[in-house]
């Protein structure tokens, strides 16, 4: 009877150090496919050029937010890669290159001092992606000041009428956003080892304490 028990003891203690092992390895691994929250890649975003007023709508196109730019124009009066803006730009070469947190245009044309009180692009994004709460500029045109920039929860605004002039070298502005909702950190590699190896010592440790179960029998 009493060889029984012990048995009986030493396979429950077992059982509950095996299952304590267990738990640790399914939240490790639920812990690591947690995925980074994307803020506007893979996402819809609409840009209309807003011209001759605001809010009038000039040209329109809506691209998916991926590597590259969504927006490259030769400036010739091209198609691009967006015919409905590619057409109307001349002078030099156009693009936006839109990121998960910024948007980038880069300029060389002088159809921004086109006769008309706004001159320049809103970006609307995708329901579901996180509220904005502020945008910054920043350019290598003096000319280029915050004032031209303003936002909505869901959109920003950023005139560029008078920029850009007949022989001025090409200009670029970046528009860093700022989301309410951050992205979820991804663990790296390095976090990921020494948290395993933390979790291997506990188990360890609680398996060879004093009056628990040692499974060499000791």
């Amino acid at each position: 009877m009493v060889t029984l028990r012990i048995a009986k003891s030493r396979a429950s203690q077992r059982f509950r150090h095996n299952r304590m092992l267990v738990c640790l390895c399914v939240a490790l691994l639920a812990w690591c496919s947690i995925p980074a929250q994307a803020q506007l890649v893979g996402s819809d975003v609409r840009i209309d050029w807003i011209y001759p007023v605001r809010p009038t709508i000039f040209k329109s196109a809506t691209k998916v937010v991926g590597p590259g730019p969504e927006v490259t124009c030769p400036g010739s009066y091209g198609a691009g890669d967006t015919p409905a803006f590619c057409q109307e730009i001349g002078g030099g070469p156009f693009s936006i290159d839109i990121n998960d947190s910024s948007v980038v245009l880069s300029s060389s044309a002088n159809f921004w001092s086109a006769v008309g009180s706004y001159n320049g692009f809103r970006l609307t994004f995708a329901s579901g992606t996180p509220r904005v709460i502020g945008v910054s500029l920043m350019s290598n045109n003096p000319a280029a000041t915050s004032a031209r920039v303003d936002f909505t929860a869901n959109s920003i605004w950023f005139d560029l009428q008078g920029l850009d002039r007949v022989g001025e070298p090409a200009h670029f502005y970046t528009l860093s956003i700022s989301f309410a909702v951050p992205p979820v950190a991804v663990p790296t590699t390095h976090s990921m080892v020494l948290l395993i190896l933390a979790g291997l010592v506990l188990v360890s440790a609680v398996r060879l304490t004093p009056g628990h179960f040692d499974p060499r029998g000791k």
